[in-house]
């Protein structure tokens, strides 16, 4: 059975666009908008002015800023304004400027300025030849800046890049940097080497670094986690015909944290091409606690701090390797301490009459508990508990008193303090004393004759000078008189006078000096050549140059005496010429002053053999500790050079431990067995001495996987007719084999094996299908996916016919018409499917392979030569049997 329907396009179908243009209209503001600020010598205006019959005042107006502007203090202000007068013209140029805030700003009708923190008002004021003055105001803000944060700034200043240090040279690496916000920062350097890892921390390091080619570097952070670092390239050159130990530290990790008390297992391992294993020979030792032990392994336990962990080894050429880690250890729990008391009146040595009341005042702090005044207990000798707390008052029985205040802490630690107190009979006064010599707080050296001067007087006795008895804290009892000459010990002495009258009434007084050790300063040596770290040759002449100085002796450099960790005594002088015998020398500069007191400085240098130098060698990559997996093709990049032959990269010969020769070129591309594989690039130069850099790179087993099948499309459940040719996509991905969806199997459980690919076109037979992809790898190992497809039979063809639109929207002639767009689908609101149709003469279209049994909706849209598509027509439906 045939379907028809026409269709008709309304005005709503069609859309027609038309292209407003946008202007931007400008306009200027008015003297009431809040722009423009203005005085006009009347009170209207805010302004004043004054001058004679006759004159008008002159008008003033601020164009920018505007009023009530706020700037931040690092900005530039620039204050506009303009002037005329009736009589006098133009008087911009001559307008004066002047801040609330600060004072004169300046003169003219444009001034750029920079105004203080703080809330101006701004005043221009302009002065006619007739004096009519006027004025007008504005009001600025100006805030503080917000500094930003900047990056702090490290420099390098050894080793210079690119140098290099034999394989048992010390390095120096120092290094400064700072930043704005914080100040310097040298002490926070952080040091890591390419090979060897971290190094430490501080402005300056000395460090033996492993053979081979490091890079340098060192970084910085400032309190805003803004970073720099700086890198430098240093090559450690091995020894001849020997190799340094290779060492790894395995426990406890970098930057590890422990608490104060726990032990710790430290555990390295080390090995030597020449010597095998030299693990039991492990050298520990610790920045803070020194010396740890020797071995492969040992648990200890260390003191707080941030401790640089160094394990060493070395082999039987002397060949030195190290690795550096950072453990931190936190702080020991803090121990209890005894409360400290002190007594704050009345003085130690006070006197009263019987019957006075005295009041006693004390306070004490605990560094565990805080304040404990509260709980302090006062006795006296005589009187016992006087009673507790803070202050106290009580009248004492005649007599000198031992008042003591005490306390104990939660813990039961005790502190206390105590003074003497004397009662006197009401008839009697105490003397009066005073120190006039030393002052307190003065200082002497101990070989000084300290003369002690005081005076005392009586209302009973009178002059009681020659009673004074002096004692010192620390020396005891010294000597009695008004003057008195005493040589002390070394310390800080409480020096007391006290004296008393002949009805026992005592007064006291002190004064406080220190006296000081004499110290022979020893004098101070430098070494100016050769430098730490220099080389010559065995036939070379070293310069040894060095200066000394004492502060009791003057220059003592022509004292200066030689001597070599090798040679032994050299000589003489502040000047030395030298012939030095092969080897590592610690070439020491010693000066003795008058006073027997010694300095010593030292420098090394290398003395080196006039022999052929083996050449150097670096493998470049991969990084030793890498991993590849079996079927990867491995690139082996190294470099090698040598003093006499040059370059000699295409002469290296690469060997694995487990493969054998791999091939000789500076790159080489290879392919290795599953196994950790002892990578060893050699070289030989042209007479016969060789040299050789080694890696470790493991190569892993490939474990296959069972490849990915996903079916694109269709979606599982859906449809077609008998008769419509169906697109089915799939894609097949394998871990080890990549893409392999051209191997996909497509199989029917109705129909068989339909096809092979990604994409296949096939009619299927009426029914429910369960359709299967399929995909196996090279390896055999297989995957799928599968839907469900449903064929229907065929339904009858279905024609559709509609009215071509003749005008545009807005009812304008159409005469570009190009074509239709039939739209359909199995709901309303979805229409899916489309075609399309090229020929504006077509009104009607015949649709096959619809599904039967099921409601199609249809809708038509016109298109015009421009690809301007109409709204859909109206949208009519039909059930396809």
């Amino acid at each position: 059975m045939t379907s028809r329907f026409s269709v008709s396009l309304t005005k709503k179908s069609w859309v027609k666009l038309f292209f407003i243009p946008l202007f931007l209209i400008l306009s200027a503001c008015s003297e009431q908008d809040g722009n423009e600020y203005s005085g006009d010598g009347d009170s209207s205006s805010g302004g004043s002015g004054s001058g004679g019959p006759g004159n008008s005042a002159p008008h003033i107006l601020i164009s920018s800023p505007a009023s009530n502007s706020i700037f931040d203090d690092n900005e530039s202000i620039v204050l506009i304004a303009s002037a005329d007068d009736t009589e006098d013209g133009d008087l911009s140029d001559s307008i004066e400027w002047r801040s609330s805030l600060d004072g004169d700003l300046g003169t003219g009708g444009q001034l750029g300025v920079d105004l203080s923190v703080g809330q101006h008002e701004v005043t221009a004021s302009i002065t006619d030849n007739g004096n009519q003055v006027n004025e007008t105001s504005i009001v600025i803000t100006i805030n503080k800046a917000e500094a930003e944060n900047t990056a702090p700034s490290l420099t390098i200043e050894s080793p210079s890049n690119q140098s290099q240090a034999a394989y048992n040279e010390s390095v120096e690496l120092s290094a400064t940097a700072s930043d704005a916000e914080d100040g310097e920062l040298s002490a926070a350097i952080n040091w890591q080497s390419s090979r060897d890892g971290l190094l430490g921390n501080g402005a300056s390091l000395n460090i033996n670094l492993s053979v081979g080619e490091h890079t340098i570097t060192a970084s910085v952070e400032d309190s805003g986690s803004l970073m720099a670092e700086q890198s430098i390239n240093i090559i450690v050159t091995p020894p001849p015909e020997n190799s340094a130990p290779a060492l790894v530290i395995h426990s406890p990790a970098n930057n590890a944290q422990v608490d104060f008390g726990e032990s710790v297992l430290f555990s390295a391992s080390a090995s030597d091409n020449e010597d095998g294993s030299l693990s039991q020979q492990i050298n520990w030792s610790s920045s803070i606690s020194g010396q740890l032990g020797v071995g492969a392994s040992a648990t200890l336990t260390l003191e707080s701090g941030t401790h640089t962990i160094t394990a060493s080894v070395i082999d039987s050429g002397n060949l030195v390797s190290s690795q550096n880690i950072m453990l931190v250890v936190s702080e020991a729990p803090p121990e209890n301490t005894a409360p400290v008391v002190s007594i704050v009146n009345p003085t130690n040595g006070h006197s009263e009459y019987q019957g006075s009341s005295i009041s006693f005042n004390g306070n004490t702090i605990d560094q565990e508990q805080g304040s404990l005044t509260s709980y302090l207990v006062w006795q006296s000798n005589i009187d016992g508990v006087l009673g507790s707390g803070g202050s106290i008052s009580s009248v004492l029985s005649l007599g000198t008193h031992t008042i003591t205040a005490s306390v104990m802490d939660e813990q039961g630690l005790q502190g206390q303090s105590q003074i003497t107190v004397t009662i006197l009979e009401a008839n009697n006064t105490a003397p009066e004393i005073s120190i006039s010599s030393p002052t307190s707080g003065s200082e002497f050296l101990e070989t000084d004759a300290v003369t002690l001067t005081a005076t005392a007087n009586d209302d009973e006795d009178g002059d009681l000078s020659s009673s004074i008895e002096w004692s010192s804290s620390i020396a005891g009892q010294l000597g009695t008189g008004s003057n008195l000459s005493v040589n002390l010990a070394v310390g800080v002495h409480t020096i007391t006078a006290k004296v008393t009258d002949s009805d026992q009434a005592q007064s006291v007084t002190t004064t406080q000096i220190t006296i000081n050790e004499v110290v022979n300063v020893e004098p101070v040596i430098n070494i100016s050549s050769p430098t730490s770290g220099s080389e010559f040759l065995e036939t070379d002449a070293v310069t040894l140059t060095a200066t000394a100085n004492d502060d009791e002796d003057g220059d003592l450099s022509s004292s200066i005496e030689w001597s070599s960790s090798i040679a032994g005594q050299l000589g003489t002088g502040s000047n030395l010429s030298v012939n030095l015998a092969v080897g590592v020398h610690t070439i020491t500069a010693k000066v003795t002053d008058s006073d027997q007191a010694q300095s010593v400085t030292t420098t090394q240098v290398t003395i080196n053999e006039v022999v052929n130098v083996a050449p150097a060698i670096n493998i470049t990559s991969p990084v030793s500790g890498s991993e590849s997996m079996e079927n990867d093709a491995v690139t082996l990049n190294a470099v090698a050079n040598d003093e006499e032959d040059g370059v000699l990269t295409d002469s290296i010969e690469w060997q694995s431990n487990i493969d054998g020769a791999l091939g000789t070129g500076g790159i080489l591309i290879v392919n290795l067995t599953v196994g950790e594989h002892t990578i060893t690039a050699t070289v030989t130069d042209s007479e016969g001495v060789s040299n050789q850099s080694q890696i470790i790179l493991t190569v892993n087993q490939i474990v296959n996987t069972a490849p990915e099948v996903t079916i694109v499309s269709p979606s599982t459940g859906s449809s077609a007719s008998e008769s419509e040719s169906v697109s089915f996509v799939a894609t097949a991905n394998d871990a080890e084999d990549g893409d392999i969806s051209t191997v996909i199997v497509w199989t029917s459980d109705l129909d068989g094996e339909i096809g092979q690919g990604s994409t296949i076109d096939v009619q299927l037979s009426v029914g429910n299908h369960i359709i299967t992809a399929t995909a196996a790898d090279s390896e055999a190992l297989s995957q799928q996916a599968s839907i469900q497809f449903d064929v229907n039979p065929a339904a009858d063809p279905t024609i559709l016919s509609w009215v071509a639109p003749t005008q545009y929207t807005d009812n304008s002639a159409l005469l570009d018409l190009a074509g239709f767009k039939i739209y359909y689908g199995t709901s309303e609101g979805n229409l899916i499917h489309s075609v399309s149709i090229n020929d504006p003469s077509v009104t009607s279209y015949q649709l096959d392979q619809l599904q039967s049994n099921t409601t199609y909706y249809f809708a038509v849209t016109a298109i015009d030569s421009l690809g301007i598509e109409s709204d859909y027509s109206a949208t009519v439906s039909k059930i396809v049997q």
